[in-house]
């Protein structure tokens, strides 16, 4: 991301849960680690199943909630207290999406999409498969739309964050330039080695729009 101070709108520091496992953070950082989500999500839902095993019907009563906010989002873990293991799986679910977060956020210098924004400038940059494979992705919807989407929007966000600090809206000239430096066609992909390089030296990918 370019340098420009920005606040992190992503997450707040006001985690639902006091639980010390239930922290946040990817979404759709490649399809193994959705899987993942997915099955940690069922093994919550066979133990609640599980749990109603005596053909009882359902009853109202007292739930246990885990959540945290990233990503602009809440996320909420609801089970039954009486669950076997239903705290460690939720907090599982919890610390999957903080790992998805951690990868994919342009608020963070130590994330792994900061580090590519550093470095591919200068050199080939090789990135976890997963994220290569939703980098991948995004090329593809935005040769599929023509460049409606665009992963490499980060300078255009970044202006305005700043035009939004100063109370203002972006001059024409400062669109134009900016624009200049967006653009699908400035990624280098390397699938042999899962690396990335940017072809222009301003270009910065923000995922907000896909991850």
């Amino acid at each position: 991301m370019p340098d420009a101070e920005q606040s992190d709108p992503e997450r707040s520091d006001a985690g639902k849960s006091d639980h010390p496992q239930a922290n946040r953070r990817e979404f759709l950082t490649g399809k193994s680690l959705l899987k993942q989500v997915a099955a940690a999500g069922d093994a919550l839902a066979d133990e609640l199943l599980a749990g109603d095993s005596v053909a009882s019907p359902f009853h109202a009563g007292p739930t246990i909630r885990l959540g945290s906010r990233a990503m602009a989002c809440e996320f909420d873990v609801i089970f039954n207290p009486h669950t076997a293991g239903g705290l460690a799986i939720a907090s599982e679910v919890l610390t999957l999406v903080d790992q998805l977060e951690d990868q994919m956020t342009v608020y963070r210098d130590e994330s792994e999409l900061s580090r590519l924004n550093r470095l591919a400038p200068q050199q080939p940059v090789p990135v976890e498969p997963r994220l290569f494979e939703l980098l991948q992705r995004a090329k593809s919807l935005a040769e599929e739309t023509g460049g409606a989407f665009d992963p490499t929007s980060g300078p255009l966000v970044a202006l305005w964050n700043r035009c939004k600090q100063e109370l203002r809206l972006p001059a024409e000239r400062e669109l134009a330039d900016t624009l200049a430096s967006c653009g699908i066609r400035y990624l280098e992909f390397h699938p042999e080695d899962s690396s990335l390089a940017y072809t222009h030296s301003a270009v910065s990918l923000n995922l907000g729009a896909i991850g």
